[in-house]
């Protein structure tokens, strides 16, 4: 009973809503009679209108999407997943069986390529210029007064 009091308020409350945006839109385009672009059909105006069906293809869908579909995660979980299998199966391995999570995984593999990153920049001839070592013997007298006596 109750039900059916809100149900009959809210269609006419939906139908009196309709008649003023429908008022609304006719006054609209009475004051824009003047206006050229106005006057224009829909399909020649510019800007798409939200009741015209649109002309674009769907997106393809990436591999990762239909791969988080079929194993129920997330894209980026999938994204994740893969590369791990693609650079690192030895931890893929031990995610497989429950040693390591996916997220512990992918951090370590991101550690070990920042690790690497820095090696090589250290042994990059440009960033790591050699020094000649200093003469046996003979220090700079600028700095001798601060190396510790030998007796």
């Amino acid at each position: 009973m109750i039900f059916e009091f809100f149900a009959k308020a809210s269609a006419a409350w939906e139908t009196e809503w309709q008649r003023v945006q429908d008022e609304a839109n006719r006054k609209r385009s009475e004051a824009m009679a003047g206006n050229t672009n106005a006057s224009k059909l829909p399909k020649e105006n510019s800007q798409a209108s939200n009741d015209a069906p649109l002309a674009t293809k769907p997106k393809p869908q990436k591999a990762s999407t239909k791969k988080a579909k079929a194993a129920g995660v997330s894209e980026k979980t999938a994204e994740r997943a893969h590369a791990v299998v693609e650079n690192r199966p030895d931890l893929a391995e031990k995610v497989r069986t429950g040693a390591m999570t996916l997220n512990e995984a992918t951090r370590e593999m991101k550690r070990d390529e920042i690790r690497q990153r820095l090696v090589d920049m250290a042994t990059s001839p440009c960033l790591a210029p050699s020094i000649p070592a200093p003469l046996s013997g003979t220090v700079a007298p600028a700095y001798s007064n601060q190396l510790p006596q030998q007796d």
